[in-house]
């Protein structure tokens, strides 16, 4: 029997060397980013979560500031676009944002805000978006949040339990399938709690050339995967 795919998290990686390898701009290579989303999750159409890891922590500090407005400038363009084609409410997906969301421009906060608002009721689905995310981070403002409820008398030593901790992660679902593009064999901090028993799928394609194919290829690799959890 195959295994039912409930929780699918994705590494969309190597939007900037398509761009090299296309001699295209960056700006261009990022749009075409931004349909690949769009396109896998029409393709994923029968599994609850989606997840993607769109930037990083690392991201933010080491990209220039030409590249990070480039692609701030494109997530709120396809936003805008998503919207008025009422694509998500067609599709039933809620989207929501996970990060220290705090550190982002205010303008890009705004837009955020905007589609998780007016999604909040499709219920059939939910696409979830990691901005400005790091597993380490995640974990630290995890444990620092316990500390100080414990420390300001909101909790007892009773309820310093494994799923009150996951409760306090940015994004507290445990996918099944974590799929990452772009040639690269490792997870590099992403979700390292929550993907402790994911099955994991590298692709070679680099994230804008992943194709229906290929997403077909990662699914099937989940369902004749056999789930040992410590058996």
């Amino acid at each position: 029997m195959k295994r039912a795919l409930r929780s699918i998290a994705i590494i969309p990686d190597g939007n900037r060397r398509y761009s090299r390898k296309r001699s295209m701009s960056i700006a261009q290579a990022y749009a075409r980013g931004f349909e690949k989303a769009r396109e896998v999750i029409k393709w994923s159409a029968n599994v609850p979560s989606v997840a993607f890891w769109a930037l990083s922590l690392d991201n933010l500090a080491k990209r220039g500031a030409l590249e990070k407005r480039i692609l701030f400038s494109q997530m709120k363009k396809h936003i805008a676009k998503a919207l008025k084609s009422k694509e998500f409410a067609e599709q039933g997906v809620r989207v929501k944002f996970f990060g220290k969301l705090g550190v982002l421009p205010r303008d890009l906060r705004g837009a955020l805000a905007k589609v998780e608002e007016s999604t909040q009721d499709n219920a059939a689905r939910v696409v979830s978006v990691g901005l400005a995310y790091g597993g380490r981070e995640e974990v630290f403002e995890a444990a620092r949040s316990f500390a100080l409820d414990l420390k300001n008398g909101k909790l007892n030593e009773k309820q310093l339990t494994p799923a009150a901790f996951e409760a306090r992660l940015w994004y507290p679902e445990t996918p099944d399938l974590v799929i990452r593009t772009g040639r690269v064999q490792r997870l590099s901090g992403f979700l390292p709690l929550q993907a402790g028993y994911s099955e994991l799928y590298f692709s070679q394609k680099l994230w804008p050339e992943f194709t229906q194919r290929d997403y077909a290829a990662a699914v099937r690799f989940f369902e004749e995967s056999e789930a040992r959890y410590g058996k």
